[in-house]
């Protein structure tokens, strides 16, 4: 189950953090996240500011 959690109490970056079932404990996939997105099998998340964004995606069947 995807998460997004301030990394910071005080600041407005987020941290994508991912569950592991089977370890039971989370797992930090992405510092500085602004938008979180899941639909289906696939995860994707922007990184960057205003000026500069970059998007990365997972495809959540590829993990074991």
């Amino acid at each position: 189950m995807p998460a997004s959690t301030p990394a910071h109490p005080y600041s407005t970056a987020t941290q994508l953090r991912l569950y592991d079932l089977t370890r039971r404990r989370a797992v930090a996939m992405a510092d500085g996240v602004g938008l979180m997105f899941c639909r289906g099998d696939v995860l994707w998340w922007s990184t960057g500011g205003r000026t500069v964004t970059a998007w990365q995606t997972l495809y959540l069947r590829t993990l074991t």
